[in-house]
């Protein structure tokens, strides 16, 4: 029997709603609300106007790499709002060839450390986690 109380429920389906609300780990929830902080758009949410980095506004966008290190910086900042995160490092990774936006991380919580690769073009954003996340 599943142990209900290890569940939550799937609300980042390729960057957008799980319309299935389907159950996931308490770290693959973990990972998906630090995603949703990453797309959301700062002083879009009345209660938390600080909030949120939208990543897809990088995505046309040159960047420095001063610029990348700031980003790296709020997006570390972004994930350790997030009740269940301990903390977090991030690197990201640019392409304005194909448009495309790698963010690899490391999220610790309560048991520790574990990875997740966000990937996102103009279309998808794909949300990588280990098989046993």
């Amino acid at each position: 029997m599943a142990d209900l109380a290890a569940l939550d429920a799937s609300t980042f389906l390729n960057g957008d709603l799980d319309p299935t609300f389907a159950p996931v780990s308490p770290r693959r929830a973990i990972a998906e609300r630090v995603c949703r902080r990453w797309f959301t758009t700062p002083g879009t949410i009345a209660y938390a106007i600080n909030d949120g980095e939208n990543l897809r506004t990088w995505l046309s966008a040159g960047a420095t790499d001063k610029q990348i290190a700031r980003l790296e910086g709020r997006l570390v900042a972004e994930a350790e709002k997030d009740e269940g995160v301990v903390s977090a490092s991030v690197d990201v990774a640019l392409n304005t060839q194909t448009q495309t936006l790698t963010v690899a991380g490391t999220l610790t919580d309560a048991d520790g450390p574990f990875d997740l690769t966000l990937s996102i073009d103009a279309v998808t954003a794909t949300l990588l986690l280990p098989e046993n996340t």
